[in-house]
Protein backbone atom coordinates (compact mmCIF):
# COMPACT_ATOMS: atom_id res chain seq x y z
CA UNK A 1 0.00 0.00 0.00
CA UNK A 2 1.65 2.99 -1.49
CA UNK A 3 0.98 6.92 0.32
CA UNK A 4 2.22 8.71 3.49
CA UNK A 5 1.17 7.83 6.92
CA UNK A 6 0.57 11.31 8.63
CA UNK A 7 0.27 12.51 11.94
CA UNK A 8 -0.78 16.45 12.55
CA UNK A 9 0.30 17.90 15.84
CA UNK A 10 -1.93 20.31 17.24
CA UNK A 11 -4.90 19.54 15.18
CA UNK A 12 -7.90 20.92 17.13
CA UNK A 13 -6.57 24.44 16.34
CA UNK A 14 -7.30 26.38 12.85
CA UNK A 15 -4.05 25.64 11.44
CA UNK A 16 -4.60 21.96 12.42
CA UNK A 17 -7.96 21.65 11.09
CA UNK A 18 -6.96 23.34 7.75
CA UNK A 19 -4.19 21.10 7.50
CA UNK A 20 -6.24 17.60 8.68
CA UNK A 21 -8.92 19.14 5.65
CA UNK A 22 -6.05 19.49 3.13
CA UNK A 23 -4.19 15.91 4.10
CA UNK A 24 -7.49 13.46 4.34
CA UNK A 25 -7.86 14.95 0.43
CA UNK A 26 -4.79 14.44 -0.85
CA UNK A 27 -4.34 11.45 -2.90
CA UNK A 28 -0.62 10.54 -1.96
CA UNK A 29 -1.72 10.61 2.02
CA UNK A 30 -2.63 7.02 3.06
CA UNK A 31 -4.21 8.02 6.66
CA UNK A 32 -3.70 10.75 8.75
CA UNK A 33 -3.96 11.21 12.36
CA UNK A 34 -5.06 13.77 14.57
CA UNK A 35 -3.10 14.59 17.71
CA UNK A 36 -4.55 17.40 20.34
CA UNK A 37 -3.80 17.85 23.69
CA UNK A 38 -7.28 19.48 25.26
CA UNK A 39 -9.31 17.50 22.75
CA UNK A 40 -8.20 13.65 23.00
CA UNK A 41 -11.59 11.00 22.33
CA UNK A 42 -13.63 13.69 20.69
CA UNK A 43 -14.28 13.38 17.54
CA UNK A 44 -12.78 15.60 14.73
CA UNK A 45 -16.48 17.72 13.82
CA UNK A 46 -16.71 18.67 17.00
CA UNK A 47 -13.60 21.38 16.35
CA UNK A 48 -13.72 21.11 12.70
CA UNK A 49 -17.83 21.10 11.32
CA UNK A 50 -16.44 20.41 7.74
CA UNK A 51 -15.93 16.44 9.01
CA UNK A 52 -19.34 16.33 10.29
CA UNK A 53 -19.56 13.58 7.64
CA UNK A 54 -16.64 11.47 8.50
CA UNK A 55 -18.02 10.80 12.14
CA UNK A 56 -15.20 7.75 12.79
CA UNK A 57 -12.72 10.04 13.53
CA UNK A 58 -11.18 11.23 16.79
CA UNK A 59 -8.10 13.33 18.54
CA UNK A 60 -5.83 11.27 19.86
CA UNK A 61 -3.23 12.07 22.65
CA UNK A 62 0.05 12.77 21.96
CA UNK A 63 2.39 9.08 22.91
CA UNK A 64 5.88 9.85 24.38
CA UNK A 65 7.42 7.05 22.69
CA UNK A 66 8.90 8.46 19.17
CA UNK A 67 6.95 8.10 15.86
CA UNK A 68 7.00 4.40 14.59
CA UNK A 69 8.85 4.07 11.45
CA UNK A 70 7.29 5.67 8.06
CA UNK A 71 5.25 8.45 9.78
CA UNK A 72 5.15 11.72 8.44
CA UNK A 73 4.53 14.30 11.46
CA UNK A 74 3.45 18.03 11.05
CA UNK A 75 2.92 20.63 13.46
CA UNK A 76 0.14 23.54 13.81
CA UNK A 77 2.39 24.88 16.75
CA UNK A 78 3.96 28.09 16.04
CA UNK A 79 7.89 27.67 16.42
CA UNK A 80 8.01 30.53 19.00
CA UNK A 81 5.44 28.84 21.35
CA UNK A 82 6.97 27.35 24.76
CA UNK A 83 6.48 24.20 25.44
CA UNK A 84 4.79 23.18 28.33
CA UNK A 85 6.13 20.72 31.18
Amino acid sequence: MSGLRVAVLGAAGYVGGELLRYLAGHPGVRSVEAVSRSRPGERWSTAHPAFAHDAGRVFRTRSRRRPRRGRTSFSSRSATAKART
